[in-house]
């Protein structure tokens, strides 16, 4: 079956490797690109090409989603995990459902999804399984799933430009949106990613972590 539509932004020209244990990394959107909106005042000119004050207003709304309780939960998936085993982003989902808890898919995922089908068409088959399980999410109109949207993206709560800083940025802005106390939960198999989620603060699971806790949960 072929790909049809591309839905989650445009392809970038950057050729990016790929293997079970980590994601290439990605550059984040073109300067020129975060200059127009400056001058268009979308960005204030004083916090730089990437940078963002922690006040400025998110498109992305993570508070009206059917959390519970003071310390709502939510878990941002790696690309990795998508592309290794999407079975596993589909227990965490199920999970998510039965717990009030929330999906949150950066869009840097999306776009790093996008462009492997033409970087890497081996991993044809895997990046069409993981756009079409979140195409049904989102034509479901789900709470349990929020998109980040492109332009906060832009919205920078820390330094660095490689996809894990996209990721860990994209957890910051979901604490800093909701409340300090939500848990934050990053999944991947990249190594680096789990130390500057630690540096964050976050809790962190590899794929096989993520596994044995929701298998845990299961049987409480």
């Amino acid at each position: 079956m072929e790909i049809d539509e591309e839905p989650y932004g445009a392809q970038s020209d950057e050729v990016m490797d790929w293997d079970s244990t980590s994601i290439g990394r990605s550059i984040w959107p073109q300067h020129a690109l975060v200059d127009r909106m400056a001058n268009s005042h979308a960005i204030p000119h004083d916090v730089g090409s990437r940078v963002a004050a922690y006040n400025m207003p998110l498109k992305t709304d993570y508070c009206k989603r059917p959390h519970s309780g003071p310390n709502p939960r939510y878990f941002v998936v790696d690309t990795c995990v998508y592309l290794s085993n999407l079975e596993v982003v589909k227990r965490l989902f199920y999970y998510c459902t039965a717990n009030n808890a929330i999906l949150v898919v950066p869009y840097q995922v999306l776009v790093e999804l996008d462009d492997l089908k033409i970087s890497k068409p081996q991993l044809r088959t895997e990046v069409q399984a993981a756009f079409r399980f979140l195409s049904d999410q989102r034509k479901k109109r789900t709470q349990h799933v929020v998109y980040q949207h492109p332009i906060d993206d832009l919205v920078v709560f820390t330094r660095g430009s490689t996809h894990d800083d996209s990721l860990v940025n994209c957890g910051l802005q979901v604490q800093n949106n909701v409340n300090s106390n939500c848990s934050i939960t990053l999944v991947s198999n990249d190594s680096s990613l789990g130390l500057k989620a630690e540096a964050a603060q976050f809790k962190f699971f590899t794929e096989e972590n993520l596994l044995s806790y929701l298998s845990l949960t299961s049987c409480l």
